[in-house]
Order: structure tokens, then C-alpha cells, then sequence
């Protein structure tokens, strides 16, 4: 199993700087995720290919107009932005000779960038139904184009605070409880893997009392890689964690990575996580 450190927690740098920041200290695999917008990335994905295995993530390349992006969407703009951001980064993987890209789940509700981190204002929902078909419709379509570009595309389950479900008095994310991610993935025609992102998990457990341990075994069969890092159950703080972390047991090291998906900037922090868990989880 692969131990990849992500960039998208350091802030408003360009994924080049933080990447650099990461390979300088000794880190080798590398996910790509948000940062400040660049305007030719390739040139840059390049040098960084030839130096380290990497991986691009949801919001990526970021654009130079900033949105948020959304599979399930009912703004024909938001849709269309959101899907042909995920081609580009598929076309870049594919040119790059890069197997996986993941994008995040779809969700009820047209979200600003403000809005990330915690929904402060009580949107109008888009129909469950509607939502739900207009992403499956999204990601059939994405997993195919994919598959013809030799990338294997993930999806990455959703996250609900109590917060959230308390403001709107439901669930207004997709793929979110473990039946309905399970659902969506097996209901697909076309092949696609979970990215299951731990911390979500885990605030979407306290909220909607599943069991996080029973979850993990129902979902295993579907999970290609994960996204770790630990948080109160409350929302996702993105923190460090070690061997006493709630999922460690669970964590089967036949899946192909895990990435550390940390609310950090110091890269030593990523590089010591990334040596203990290479011989935990050896």
C-alpha cells in the first residue's frame, strides 16, 4: 500500500510550491488537490512526474474563476463546469500516464466557495431524486471516458455534520450512509471505485449513528484507496493521527493507498506520519 501526502492543505500556494515543499523532506507519492490557480499547469505536472508518483484530486486543476465544484447540480453552468473539470483532470492523468483520478460526491444544494467548510446560510435543496439522477447520469458518463483514457476514476463519499443536518433537517449531500454509497457505486454500468475518506466517515457516524466499524467491512469491497486523517466526530478538522486512531485495525492494506489528507502546511508533519504509517501499515 502506497502512503501518498496531500497539498490541499497548504492554503493558497500553488500545487508546484507545496509539492516541492513535500519532495524536499522526502515524500514520494504526492495527491494533487486544489491551491492556488496556475495557467499551464502541464509543464509543471511534468517535472513533478519525473520526481514523484503523483495523483490528481477533485479540484484540479483549479480554475482561475473559483467554484464549487458539483456533480449532482441542477445549474447547467455549475454541471458543466463541474464535469469538464474532471475531464481535464482526467485528460491530464491519462496524458501523464496517471491510473486513478477521484472526484467527491454530488449534493442537494449550489454551493459558494464561501460555503466550504461549514454551510452558513439554508440554501434551497434540490429534490433527492433529481440530484441523485443527475450525478449517476454525471459519473456514468465520467467513469466511461475515463475507462477510454486508462484512468480508473473514484468517487469519494460525503460528509454531514450535525450542523448541517440540523439546518436543513436532513441530509442534503449524496453518498453519504454506507446503503446508499454502496447503492450508488453497484447500480452503475460502468466500473468505479470508492475513495473512502475516513474523516468524513466519521463525522457522518456521529450524525446519522452508524457504526463506523460495520460500516468499514460493508464498504471494503468497493474501496480502491483512502483519505485519512482524525477529527472529533464533529467536523472535519483534518488532524495527525498514530496507531490508537479508531480505523488503523480496520485499514486493509491490500487496497491500493492511503493518502493523508491533513489541515497542515508543515511538511515534516506529513513526513513523519507518512514513515510510521509505512511500517504500520507494512
Amino acid at each position: 500500500m502506497n502512503i501518498y501526502t496531500s497539498t490541499g492543505g497548504f492554503g493558497s500556494r500553488t500545487f508546484y510550491e507545496s509539492a516541492n515543499q513535500l519532495i524536499d523532506v522526502g515524500c514520494k507519492y504526492i495527491e494533487l488537490s486544489s491551491g492556488a490557480h496556475v495557467s499551464d499547469p502541464k509543464k509543471l505536472l511534468s517535472i513533478l512526474n519525473s520526481s514523484a508518483e503523483i495523483m490528481l484530486h477533485n479540484y484540479f486543476p483549479p480554475p482561475q474563476d473559483p467554484f464549487v465544484i458539483n456533480l449532482g447540480s441542477d445549474n447547467p453552468d455549475i454541471l458543466s463546469r463541474s464535469v469538464s473539470l474532471a475531464m481535464s483532470a482526467i485528460d491530464i492523468s491519462s496524458d501523464l500516464g496517471l491510473k486513478v483520478y477521484g472526484v467527491h460526491s454530488g449534493f442537494r444544494l449550489n454551493l459558494k466557495v464561501e460555503d466550504l467548510g461549514q454551510i452558513r446560510n439554508n440554501h434551497s435543496l434540490i429534490s433527492k431524486k433529481k440530484a441523485n439522477d443527475t450525478f449517476m447520469s454525471t459519473i456514468s458518463k465520467l467513469g466511461r471516458y475515463a475507462a477510454k483514457r486508462n484512468v480508473f476514476l473514484l468517487i469519494e463519499n460525503n460528509i454531514l455534520t450535525k450542523t448541517n443536518f440540523s439546518t436543513f433537517g436532513t441530509n442534503p449531500f449524496l453518498m453519504v450512509d454506507p446503503i446508499e454509497i454502496r447503492n450508488t457505486l453497484e447500480s452503475l454500468d460502468c466500473e468505479i471505485g470508492l475513495l473512502l475518506d475516513l474523516a468524513h466517515l466519521k463525522v457522518s457516524s456521529n450524525t446519522l449513528r452508524f457504526s463506523l466499524q460495520e460500516a468499514m467491512v460493508y464498504l471494503n469491497p468497493l474501496v480502491f484507496g483512502y483519505q485519512a486523517s482524525e477529527n472529533d466526530g464533529l467536523e472535519d478538522s483534518g488532524l495527525p493521527f498514530d496507531e490508537s486512531a479508531w480505523f488503523m485495525h480496520l485499514i486493509d492494506t491490500t487496497k491500493n493507498f492511503l493518502t493523508l489528507e491533513l489541515c497542515s502546511s508543515e511538511p515534516s508533519v506529513y513526513r513523519d506520519m507518512e514513515l510510521k504509517l509505512s511500517t504500520l501499515l507494512r
